[in-house]
This record gives C-alpha cells, structure tokens and sequence, in this order.
C-alpha cells in the first residue's frame, strides 16, 4: 500500500501550520497592544509588558513613533536577536521618544522586574527626509527624541516630513507656546497632565489625562499649553502634516 500521498498531505498541513505560526501579527491581533484612537493620519496603541515578558513578532507597516512612559525594554529588529533601542543609559528611565521607519519583524521584550508601559503611533503617511537633503529643518537621520532637564521646562523636537514629535516637560505654574500649522495633532500623557490649553480669539480649554491617555486635536493653531495642577506635566505633542 502506497502511503505517500497521505504523508505529503500531512507534511504540507505541518508546514503550513509552522510558517503560519511563524508569520508576524498586526498591532490589532498582538495582546499586549490595546487600539486607544485610529483616524486617516494615524493608529494609536498602547503597549504593556509584565515582568520578563516579550511581543510575539509584529509587522510594522507604517513609519511609527514610540513613546516610553515607564520602564526600560529591549527589541528585535528584522531578527530574533534582542539589543538595546539606543536610548542613552544616563537619561532618566521613560519620557523618551523614537521615531522608526517600517520594520518586519519586530519583538520588544522586557527583561527586568517592574512593568513596561508605552505607546505606539502609526504615521499613515510615509517619510521623505532621508530624500530631502536640501531642507536644513528635517532632522533626516535621526530617530530619538531625549528628555531634557528634569529641573526646567522644555520642549525638544524632532521634524520629519510626516510629522513633527515634540517632548515636552513643564514645571507646575509653567507655560509654553506649540505652533502647529498641520491638519492636527495627537496629544500624549506621558505622565498624569492637567494642562489649560489658550488660543487666540477662543475659550481656553481644559485637558486632564492620566498616564498613557491620548487626545486629539483637531486644528491648525498656535497654542499656549499651561501646567494647571502641582506636578510636574510630561507629554507629547505628535503634529500631523
């Protein structure tokens, strides 16, 4: 009796199942990443690992910014092989930035006792700074957004063609002005923010979020952003253009 046809067919299902398993997941079907906002200029996830625990395999198909807000983690670019994301080791743990390009695949894994929180934007419009080189405000290469002073308020930027990242920090009773001239932008708490947000010929309005929360923005203004509560105020501003 010829049993090859019925061993090919099980080797070929086997196969299949493995390359299957192998494949890398969307953001939407990876567990540790949550949806929180999705509109024509971006995707908004935030990103959770327990102790000691890794994303299975993503497939980023977009440029992305990502956003740490507690903890140290390290990723897998293009491989299985786990390295440092390239934030400096001095600077203080969280409230940094990355701007990244698309990647397939890609794992974070955490490898120390506390949580990891973050979060995660997909730009849907794609990059041309590193085709830009005669446009002296794009930062082309670079990819990290640093904190800045702990003691003073700040805002460090970083410009590409599809969006602009600020990092911004600001003391208690402190103020800063943000021109925006895009379609909108997307406002990231980077720790728990109570801000009163003016415009001219406006009513200010009041935006409170805990840590990790996001808010739109709908306009094309220059804003002053105030630090109304006690606290020191971490957040980003993602300007879409």
């Amino acid at each position: 009796m010829n049993y090859f046809p019925g061993k090919l067919c099980a080797f070929i299902i086997l196969a299949a199942s493995f390359l299957q398993a192998q494949s890398p997941l969307s953001l939407d079907e990876e567990p540790h990443y949550a949806l929180l906002l999705s509109n024509e200029y971006c995707k908004v996830y935030s990103l959770a690992l327990g102790r000691l625990e890794e994303t299975k395999p993503v497939a980023h198909e977009h440029d992305w910014v990502w956003l740490s807000l507690i903890g140290r983690v390290t990723e897998a670019r293009g491989g299985t092989t786990f390295q440092s994301v390239g934030e400096p080791m001095e600077h203080e743990e969280g409230y940094s930035a990355h701007f990244r390009w698309p990647v397939t695949p890609y794992a974070v894994r955490n490898d120390h006792i506390n949580e990891y929180q973050g979060v995660v934007v997909d730009i849907m419009k794609g990059d041309e700074s590193r085709y830009r080189g005669n446009i002296p405000s794009l930062d082309r290469a670079a990819q990290f957004v640093p904190p800045g002073d702990t003691e003073k308020s700040y805002q460090n930027s970083l410009v590409k063609t599809n969006v602009e990242v600020d990092n911004l920090q600001l003391l208690a009773g402190d103020a800063w002005e943000v021109t925006s001239n895009g379609p909108g932008h997307l406002l990231v708490a980077m720790t728990g923010v109570d801000l009163r947000r003016e415009v001219k010929d406006a009513a200010p309005v009041t935006i409170r979020l805990n840590r990790g929360e996001v808010k739109w923005l709908a306009d094309s203004v220059t804003a002053t952003y105030k630090n109304a509560g006690r606290e020191t105020s971490r957040f980003a501003i993602l300007q879409m253009k």
